[in-house]
This record gives structure tokens, C-alpha cells and sequence, in this order.
């Protein structure tokens, strides 16, 4: 492993589901809670009930008060259930940390009315009003026409994901066999790309919840939550996920993929090959394309060789110098090469990035994020040299930054840079089928479901779905959920992983007293939708108690970075366990960094090694790398050593 001495550390986030903390059910409690909506959020209401001990009777009497419904006061205060007028409490069955909710609900509403969202809605209701009696797998059911008790999600159709296929292209080359590495993860040669690291092969889909989007109701662009003491949920996930958790998991290794632009720069800029020049340009042989490209265009190929006979360039005009995330779009097939060797020309120097076209095509490839000066001083240059001759290299568009959302819904866009929007919008602009996104609840499992199938045979089994979320409802503290009855193989040992490392991380590093509410199961359809790939969804924290309360810690920079810290290192975890590997834990950034001048015209910079092994940060480092930049934003792709000082002339 190695660590960087100039640049940034990034940190890894998870997001966990977090219901309201109530004392345990052997005793009396007065002042129970059961839970209703306010503007789209759970919200705790108060009620005279009292636990007697006995696990099945108590269910029922709270239960029970959550069907009566807001009483006229709340209701005038804005609270509603999801649960229909008529909803009646048929039984509930008790067994140890499980419970099985059987509800009474009018036909009409559950063959006519219910849909994901809504169905979410009700069995949080009842997961968090449960969770005084220590109930950690909740199944909620309703009874059919014929009397037999179903899941709630029985009611409403279950999307299908389109299968797979490759695109027909004209390029008259053979396939060829791809190497079995390349079916790990295709890993980018070294530098400012995608480093080696113990998930290398291995595939991560983050999803940071939530975002901007049209309401036919309110007819207007709206956030799924409002805002708590300073938070949005649908923005402070996201921000987790893209500063701390996806960086993190990069640096690891591993492709990491994510349901919501990852970009934050709000200026986007793309080249495509039909611009022609200055804009595109190419050296030696390329030919046209006879199939549809980017945006309907064409597309150029060239044949690989053994050394470079030809490039394509992509010189964008940038706005303005800042960090910009580079995409590629090309037409995979089989007949392309395993190692495409993008090479990104930014402020810092030239990094060659590697992928593979025989996959995951028609949609952006992400290429990594660099620091570019404004104008046209950067580009991107794709080159026909590969380990695979006789294939066909694409050259098509290349994107630059992350830009505003550009989805049209309800008569106009949203008017927000792109990485505010809810999944839904991120997944069509990737080229995601209808199908697919059918709503938001369900379309950030199947976006992941389906671009993995896109990929080569057996990813799934390399791959991981994580959610990052907060929870509401005035409680504390972090709860991780799977799905209760149909769990993709690998999702409790996913859980188990991560939700230990984030509890004993926030103990130790953040607070010795973080409550820990559970590892749980419930009919949530952003996990009920997961049918290969093994997923867990965090609620981390409460974004809605504060002074002192959960929210404090949410704004907290630290505590993100913690938190995301210790869902990567569950993540590296999970994987060493199931391949029965050591795991390997990314270090810390070095200390006590000092620069002296050494001689003329020399400057050597010395460092003291990283704290390590102490069940909270990383490995020790077994190397560094040490990045050089003239203005501290633009590094070249580092110089590596095994010692703790570097001399620079």
C-alpha cells in the first residue's frame, strides 16, 4: 500500500438508516412513540402507552395506536400515515428479534393505489414505531383476495430489467478473448488514476439517496426532505458519498460506479468527433463508423498494433480552471480491445488511463477527476497501441466536468447542477432504459442491476451495492438494513462487515458512547430490487435531533470522513473474508510534513510515518508517493518511495 505525501487523503462513506432510540421493552415505558410524515419525513409523535414485557402484546397495543392515525390537532399540524383510512391491525407474530405485521387494508388502495414509495413509507412507519421492542426484522403483509397474506410489494408490479446484448457493429474485425483480468475490474495503469489496492477487481455501486425532483403534485422542483438544522438530507448524502466514501473506495481500487453524478463541478463540457477540428483532431488511419455513435452521430475506429500507429485528440474549451471529471462514450463489442489507453492531458502533466470497450459501452466511462486551466491548454488523446491487436479502438465523444441537470420533466429542468438530482434523472442521461427508472425508490438498484449485466460474465459476484442515508424521526445513532426475505447472497455478511466497522470507528474515533440501533431487515425497495449483487443501506445518523444531537455530528466534516472511512474499510472487510485473504486497510496520510532546503537549487521534503494498527485508522504504509504540483492544485502522477524523505532539484 501506498499513501500520498502532497494531495488529499479522501475518505470513504457509508450511509446507514437510523431509527429513534427508545429503552428496551422488560419494563414500563410510558410516553412510547409511533411515527407519522411531515412533508415527506418520519416525525416521532408521543403516546400514553406503556410496555408490559411480553413481546407480542406489546407490539400489538403500539401497533395499534399507530393505526389510529394523527389525532385532528396533528393532522392541522401537517402529520399523515401512509396507511389508508381503514387500515386495521389483523395479527402480529413475535419470535425473537423477529416479527411478521399482518395488516387489514381495503383492496381498492392496495391494487390501485400503492406503489413503491408508498410501500416504503408504511413499513418504515412500522420498522420505527417496532423498534422500542428491540424488533430488528419486520415483515409487513397484507391479505389478497383469496385470504393468503403477501408482502405489501406483492401488490404492485415488479419492474424487469431488459437483458443484456451487445450492439451490432460494422467494424470488420474479429472478436477476441479478453484476458480473466480484465473481467476484475480492468484496473488503470498508475498514477492519478485509479491506484492498485486491495479492492482492485472488485466493483462498488454507492448510492447517496434522494435529490431534486419534479413533483406533479406540488407542480414544481423539490427536495425529498426539507431542511434539519442546516441539513438537506438529498444534498449532505451526496456530499458524503463524493468528497469521503467514493474517493475512498477509489484509492482502494475498486470501479466504483454511483447512482447520482459524482461530478460537483457545475460546468460540463463535450467533445464528440463530429465537432472536427480544433476541437477533435487525429493523426494515422481512422475510419467512419457505420453505426449509430453518441447522440446518433458517428463514431471513429482505428485497429490496434502492438506500438502506437494512430491517435484521436479531444481538446475541450474549458470556462474556467478547476477540477473536472473526464468521461469516455464509445459502442462496445467484442470484436474492441480490453485496454483502451485514454491518455488525459491536465495542469499536472499526462496520466494514462486503461479501460475496456468490450463492456459497458453507450454510456460515460468515468476516467478519473483532474485539475485543468481554463482554455483549451487540456485534452484527452486515445491511442491504437494494446496488448490486443487486430481489435477496433473507438473514438466517439469524450464529456468534461459534471454540469447542470439537463432532464427535461414538467415542462422545464431543474435549473440545479446535475449531482443535486435524484437518481432517476442521472440514470436516463447515463442511456438507462425506461424500465429502469420507473421512480426513484426502485431505480437506484435496478440502474446497478442492469449496467452491471452490461458488464463481463460474473461481476456481479465481484460487485456490492451500498446506500448512504440519515435517518428522522429525533432519534440516535446508526442502523444498517438488508432486505428481510430475499437478500441477495452475500448481503448479511456485507452488513455484518460494515455496520461493525462503523460502530466501533464512530466509538473510537468520534463519540465512546455512539449508540449502535441494529443490524436490521425490512421490505425496503431499494433493496427488494437487488437481485445479484449483495447490498446494504446505512442510515449513519439522525439529521433531525440536534443541540446536542445527531445533526451536530452530520455537519461535521470529521465525523463524514470517519464514518466513510470505516464503511471502506467494512467493504475491504467483506471481500478479504469471502476470498480468505488478509485484509489490507489503506494508511493514513503521513505527519509532520517539512521541506528544507537541502543545497542549491535542491528542496528535500521529509515526513514521519502514518499512525497505524490501532483498530481505527489503516495498515502502516508500506511506501509513499509524493506528488508534485506548481500551484497546489494541478500534481503530476508522483514520484514512489520506500523511505521517508525525497530530495527534489
Amino acid at each position: 500500500m501506498t499513501n500520498r505525501v502532497s494531495g488529499v487523503m479522501l475518505p470513504v462513506l457509508v450511509g446507514l438508516m437510523v431509527l429513534l432510540g427508545v429503552p428496551a421493552a422488560a419494563q414500563e415505558q410510558p410516553g412510547l412513540t409511533v411515527y407519522y410524515y411531515r412533508d415527506g419525513q418520519a416525525v416521532a409523535v408521543e403516546r400514553p402507552l406503556a410496555l408490559r414485557g411480553a413481546a407480542g402484546a406489546d407490539a400489538q397495543a403500539i401497533l395499534r395506536a399507530l393505526l389510529a392515525g394523527p389525532s385532528p390537532a396533528e393532522r392541522d399540524a401537517g402529520l399523515a400515515s401512509a396507511l389508508p383510512a381503514g387500515a386495521e391491525l389483523a395479527a402480529v407474530a413475535v419470535d425473537g428479534e423477529e416479527a411478521t405485521v399482518d395488516l387489514r387494508l381495503p383492496l381498492t388502495f392496495l391494487r390501485g393505489e400503492l406503489e413503491a414509495a408508498g410501500s416504503d413509507a408504511i413499513v418504515e412507519q412500522v420498522v420505527k414505531t417496532l423498534h422500542p421492542l428491540g424488533l430488528h426484522r419486520v415483515q409487513v403483509r397484507a391479505a389478497d383476495e383469496g385470504g393468503a397474506w403477501l408482502p405489501l410489494s406483492s401488490f404492485f408490479p415488479r419492474p424487469e430489467v431488459p437483458a443484456p446484448s451487445l450492439p451490432e457493429n460494422g467494424e470488420p474485425l474479429p472478436a477476441q478473448a479478453a484476458p480473466m483480468l480484465e473481467a476484475a475490474g480492468q484496473p488503470p495503469a498508475g498514477g492519478q488514476g485509479r491506484p492498485r489496492g486491495p479492492l482492485t477487481g472488485k466493483t462498488v455501486w454507492l448510492s447517496g439517496g434522494h435529490g431534486w425532483y419534479w413533483s406533479a403534485t406540488l407542480n414544481r422542483w423539490t427536495t425529498q426532505r426539507g431542511n434539519n438544522y442546516g441539513l438537506v438530507e438529498d444534498l449532505s448524502n451526496a456530499e458524503a458519498v463524493n468528497y469521503y466514501l467514493a474517493r475512498y473506495l477509489w484509492n482502494a481500487g475498486a470501479d466504483v460506479w454511483m447512482v447520482r453524478e459524482r461530478a460537483m463541478s457545475q460546468a460540463e463540457v463535450i467533445v464528440d468527433n463530429d465537432a472536427g477540428s480544433p476541437a477533435y483532431s487525429e493523426t494515422g488511419s481512422w475510419a467512419v463508423s457505420s453505426t449509430p455513435g453518441y447522440n446518433g452521430g458517428t463514431y471513429r475506429w482505428a485497429s490496434t498494433y502492438s506500438s502506437q500507429t494512430s491517435t484521436a485528440t479531444w481538446r475541450p474549451d474549458l470556462p474556467r480552471a478547476d477540477w473536472y471529471a473526464v468521461w469516455a462514450w464509445y459502442l462496445e463489442g467484442a470484436n474492441r480491445p480490453f485496454d483502451a489507453r485514454y491518455q488525459v492531458q491536465h495542469a499536472g502533466g499526462v496520466t494514462e488511463v486503461r479501460l475496456s470497450q468490450e463492456v459497458h459501452g453507450r454510456t460515460w466511462r468515468y476516467l478519473g477527476e483532474y485539475y485543468f486551466e481554463a482554455g483549451t491548454a487540456g485534452a484527452v488523446t486515445l491511442i491504437n497501441a494494446s496488448d490486443e491487436t487486430g481489435q477496433a479502438v473507438i473514438a466517439d465523444a469524450v464529456r468534461f466536468g459534471g454540469g447542470m441537470g439537463s432532464i427535461a420533466v414538467g415542462g422545464g429542468t431543474s435549473g440545479r447542477p446535475r449531482w443535486e438530482e435524484q437518481a432517476t434523472y442521472w440514470a436516463r442521461y447515463q442511456g438507462a432504459p425506461p424500465e429502469v427508472v420507473p421512480n426513484d425508490v426502485v431505480a437506484r438498484p435496478l440502474y446497478a442491476e442492469w449496467e452491471t449485466a452490461r458488464g463481463y460474465p460474473g461481476e456481479a459476484q465481484n460487485a456490492v451495492f451500498v446506500s448512504w442515508h440519515t435517518n428522522a424521526g429525533g432519534g440516535t445513532g446508526s442502523e444498517s438494513y438488508i432486505h428481510v426475505s430475499e437478500p441477495t447472497p452475500g448481503s448479511a455478511q456485507l452488513q455484518g462487515w460494515i455496520h461493525a466497522e462503523l460502530i466501533a470507528d464512530l466509538r473510537a474515533g468520534w463519540n465512546p458512547e455512539w449508540r449502535d440501533r441494529g443490524q436490521k431487515a425490512a421490505d425496503f425497495g431499494e433493496l427488494r430490487e437487488l437481485s445479484s449483487i449483495p447490498g446494504v443501506l446505512l442510515e449513519v445518523a439522525f439529521h433531525d435531533s440536534d443541540d446536542p444531537g445527531d445533526a451536530d455530528d452530520l455537519r461535521e466534516p470529521i465525523f463524514r470522513q470517519v464514518a466513510a472511512r470505516a464503511v471502506a474499510q467494512g467493504i475491504v472487510r467483506y471481500f478479504a473474508a469471502r476470498d480468505g485473504l488478509p485484509a489490507q486497510l489503506a494508511p493514513e496520510p503521513p505527519g509532520r510534513l517539512v521541506a528544507r532546503n537541502t543545497a542549491p537549487g535542491q528542496v528535500t521534503l521529509s515526513w514521519a510515518p502514518p499512525p497505524c494498527c490501532d483498530g481505527l485508522v489503516g495498515d502502516a504504509a508500506a511506501g509513499y508517493k509524493v506528488y508534485h504540483s506548481a500551484n497546489g492544485r494541478a500534481f503530476d502522477n508522483g514520484r514512489e518511495t520506500t523511505a521517508t524523505s525525497l530530495a527534489f532539484e
